[in-house]
């Protein structure tokens, strides 16, 4: 049930979500450089 649960994303969810990956990465590749 959980599982499909978690499949059911909403776009604003994903959208958040991406943005939030997006920041991290940003921020590991500064600290890195």
């Amino acid at each position: 049930m959980e599982v499909m649960s978690m499949k059911h994303f909403d776009f604003k969810d994903l959208m958040s979500f991406g943005m939030f990956i997006l920041a991290l990465l940003t921020f590991i590749y500064l600290i890195c450089r």
